[in-house]
């Protein structure tokens, strides 16, 4: 599966470690390609997995992988055959 674009459409934190939002992807794969809107999730993480504080200078924003498999899914069930030549 490839990226080929994104777009956020909104992002809100909710929490000081937990944000969601709304992207829309356009998405190769399985001899589809695909555009959709997904809802994401993101928390704000240590190295170690433990969640991050907003003044922990090792804190990393990370989008949760639900994502992908909601993106894997449109690929498989929604995208339309590729036309030939692309």
């Amino acid at each position: 599966m490839q990226l080929i674009g994104h777009t956020f459409l909104r992002l809100e934190q909710s929490t000081p470690v937990m944000a969601r939002g709304e992207v829309r992807l356009r998405l190769k794969g399985f001899d589809r390609e695909a555009e959709e809107v997904l809802e994401i999730g993101c928390l704000r993480l240590l190295p170690d997995g433990d969640l991050a504080m907003p003044n922990d200078p090792e804190g990393r924003w990370l989008v949760k992988q639900k994502v992908v498999w909601d993106a894997r899914t449109v690929l498989q069930r929604r995208g339309a055959p590729e036309k030939a030549g692309n």
